[in-house]
């Protein structure tokens, strides 16, 4: 029954954010070396205390608005582990658009969240 419910309130929130948060969630948490790398980054960004990123659960709809505002919590730690991955034309030619549209895809996904509740 539940699970009927979350699939009904999220019929209007675009689908790509689960499974955003869900592919993002395990390239960084699964993997213990990973998962300290992106730890010492936070530490060297002066991140107060190391936030892990939370495992999008498909039958609590609500769970969604806390992995997405976590996103945004850790966009700067991110967008910095993923930048090193990059090539040097790729550095250049992408670096504010990966970040701009992240950003603008997790504050859609906050918006539609907002606006069921209204």
């Amino acid at each position: 029954m539940i699970n009927n419910v979350a699939k009904t309130l999220l019929s209007c929130v675009d689908k790509t954010m689960p499974m955003f948060a869900s592919d993002m969630y395990l390239d960084i948490e699964v993997s213990p070396k990973v998962k300290e790398i992106f730890c010492e980054i936070q530490n060297l960004m002066n991140g107060k205390t190391s936030k892990h990123l939370i495992s999008p659960i498909s039958s609590r709809f609500l769970q969604m608005n806390v992995v997405a505002c976590r996103l945004m919590e850790c966009m700067d730690f991110l967008t910095v582990y993923y930048y090193g991955y990059l090539t040097e034309e790729e550095k250049t030619k992408h670096r504010f658009v990966l970040t701009v549209f992240t950003e603008a895809c997790i504050r859609l996904f906050v918006t539609s969240c907002c606006n069921m509740y209204k």
